[in-house]
């Protein structure tokens, strides 16, 4: 969503709102995320998230955050190389 321009905040504020009506835990990468966390809290107060500004960051903490059985949603610009935290998620990166 990077690409959108002008349309990116509300983009984001809107798939945040979306997102907040099916999942508990939304995670964040790279400083358009920290929208669609605000987004979400504005529809379900109750939702838990967490931002992080670079990949790197997430990958680091990615395993404490979750837990076994958690549902997974990875979403990101391909700029972001959201792979390294699907390799982080699925333990890849320590193989």
């Amino acid at each position: 969503m990077k690409e959108l321009g002008d349309e990116e905040l509300t983009a984001h504020l809107k798939l945040g709102r979306e997102a907040a009506r099916k999942v508990d835990y939304i995670i964040g990468v790279g400083d358009l995320s920290e929208n669609m966390i605000r987004g979400a809290i504005q529809v379900k107060a109750s939702v838990n998230g967490k931002y992080y500004k670079t990949t790197e960051d997430a990958v680091k903490d990615i395993r404490k955050v979750l837990k076994p059985g958690d549902m997974v949603l990875v979403k990101g610009s391909r700029g972001m190389h959201l792979e390294n935290v699907v390799d982080a998620i699925s333990g890849r990166d320590q193989q």
